[in-house]
């Protein structure tokens, strides 16, 4: 299987940057992303919105037995990122455009 398509940190010379909005620690929804053939929890740290449409989520993945760490991956990726929870806590808009 391909591996997961991560989104590219933006940078000053590219085209304007993403809106980005932020969920506090634990009040974000989660995803299941596949590596290595498992699916692993992860929870949404902020959502990325490119003025092109694109859209990426930055998330800690959890790998089991303990700690994790953070990537941003592009949405969608069919067979690889699957929605598990939904937030009904709200995301603050912190920078970028709409």
């Amino acid at each position: 299987m391909d591996e997961l398509e991560q989104a590219a940190q933006w940078r000053a010379e590219d085209d304007e940057p993403p809106g980005v909005w932020l969920w506090r620690a634990g009040k974000g929804p989660a995803l299941h992303v596949r590596i290595d053939g498992r699916w692993l929890p992860s929870s949404v740290l902020a959502r990325l919105a490119y003025g092109d449409g694109r859209v990426a989520y930055q998330v800690v993945v959890t790998p089991p037995p303990s700690g994790g760490y953070e990537r941003t991956y592009r949405w969608p990726q069919k067979g690889k990122l699957r929605p598990t929870s939904r937030t009904d806590t709200p995301a603050a808009r912190v920078i970028g455009p709409a």
